[in-house]
């Protein structure tokens, strides 16, 4: 009855997303490992196929162990589980830098496949990418076919460049309307000051005329 209990706990463990125990570390490596086990299909992974094959078998039965640690299973050691997810941290750390590789050398290239390929695997950190991904994706757009994932990062990032654009283009629109109304106003100032040196020229004139007018008449007189 023991067995029948253990074993019902552990099947229903195996449906969870990743065991609880040593979380902070075994969630990365599983959650990496389907993206990993993707990268055996390309064909510029294909000596690393059997190592990837190998890796996700001990994936899955460390998994296992976790689970089976989680349910109170006392014949699985905690330490070991531990080391195994250590030694499988290492290789996964391994296989996601020769895919930042390939896919750093698959833009440089212009390898439209293995681009494609890579970003639907999942193994590519998108935001860490973002702004090459946009500009690789803008140039071969018709040649691509992302799935849903990367689709819909790619066309956030497109709708946020476009925004960014458009308010640019609109803070540009509005410092030179501001400076077109500083230049009004400085030709405005400047008219006005040619209106009053006009007008106190006049108005010297004027006083000169009046003297001369008054001195006449005093020499007239």
């Amino acid at each position: 009855m023991k067995t029948i209990v253990v074993i019902s706990l552990l099947s229903l463990t195996l449906f969870a997303k990743n065991p609880s125990v040593y979380s902070q570390l075994g969630d990365i490596i599983y959650d990496n490992s389907t993206a990993i086990e993707k990268l055996a299909d390309i064909a510029e992974f294909s000596n690393y196929k059997k190592e990837i094959q190998e890796y996700i078998k001990n994936v899955n039965d460390t998994k296992k162990d976790g689970f089976a640690i989680e349910s109170g299973d006392r014949s699985v050691d905690d330490a070991n589980y531990l080391k195994k997810l250590r030694e499988l941290y290492k290789k996964d750390r391994n296989f996601l830098r020769i895919s930042k590789i390939s896919f750093e050398e698959s833009m440089q290239n212009n390898n439209v496949v293995l681009f494609e390929q890579l970003i639907n695997s999942g193994i590519i950190e998108l935001d860490e990418h973002k702004r090459a991904i946009v500009e690789f994706y803008t140039v071969h757009k018709d040649e691509l076919s992302l799935s849903k994932e990367p689709k819909q990062f790619v066309e956030e990032a497109l709708k946020e460049r476009k925004s960014e654009i458009e308010a640019r283009e609109a803070a540009k629109k509005r410092e030179s309307e501001a400076e077109r109304i500083r230049w009004l106003r400085e030709k405005d100032k400047e008219r006005e000051e040619r209106r009053r040196k006009q007008l106190e020229e006049e108005l010297l004139k004027q006083k000169r005329e009046i003297r001369e007018y008054q001195k006449e008449e005093l020499l007239g007189s």
